[in-house]
């Protein structure tokens, strides 16, 4: 859906992969919403397919969900697990990327789908984003600056986020490996407000890698 020619983006393509319902969709609960799904990562490795929960892509489609599971630029951190970012993390994405263009990135796919949607049978008046760990904070980064109306033109606006789905959301963990950018979209728990659409947060209390903590308080906001 993107080839990068300029700037921090020269050099890299990004793509996705669809999940699409049986039968278009007829009869099934979903009634073709949307399904866009971020992996994770720790925002320097990964992908989509493989690293993203397959069963879960298949089995919402299943359902009547139009899933599309993206790429997004990763930051290029040789000091972590490198041997392990080129395994299981295409070349073509990796490069000096901060959290605003992996954001940015996502908003592009909001525009390709905006302008496609037709071919794919998707309702862009039922849209979800979900994501887990680093893919759980883009997601609520994504959603909550679609939703708070301070990021324009970033994302397309004829895409109606009707919620989103965090699996132990990594908010405001990114710059510990080096990965900055904006503080709101760093740690989005700030663009929490009237306009923020339902959130459906999963979490572990044993997780050693994302604390508890950061979903007690996405929590606790979207209460307040």
């Amino acid at each position: 859906f993107y080839n990068g020619t300029n700037g921090v983006d020269a050099g890299i393509t990004l793509y996705f992969d669809a999940y699409l319902p049986p039968n278009n969709g007829v009869g099934l609960p979903g009634e073709n919403s949307t399904l866009i799904r971020i992996h994770g990562g720790a925002w320097t490795l990964g992908d989509k397919g493989l690293g993203n929960m397959l069963q879960m892509n298949k089995y919402f489609a299943s359902q009547g969900y139009c899933v599309f599971d993206i790429q997004y630029g990763i930051k290029d951190n040789g000091t972590f697990m490198p041997a392990a970012i080129h395994l299981i993390t295409p070349d073509y994405v990796i490069g000096n990327f901060s959290v605003d263009d992996m954001i940015r990135h996502i908003g592009l796919f909001t525009y390709y789908l905006a302008n496609h949607s037709v071919e794919y049978g998707a309702n862009l008046n039922s849209v979800f984003v979900s994501g887990g760990s680093a893919g759980g904070h883009l997601t609520c980064a994504t959603v909550l600056a679609m939703t708070s109306g301070l990021y324009p033109g970033i994302f397309s606006n004829r895409l109606t986020i009707k919620g989103m789905v965090p699996f132990y959301p990594a908010n405001g963990e990114s710059d510990e490996l080096g990965v900055v950018g904006d503080p709101f979209l760093v740690d989005p728990v700030a663009l929490i407000g009237s306009n923020s659409p339902p959130c459906l947060v999963f979490q572990g209390d044993r997780d050693y890698l994302v604390p508890a903590e950061i979903s007690q308080k996405l929590m606790d906001t979207y209460k307040n």
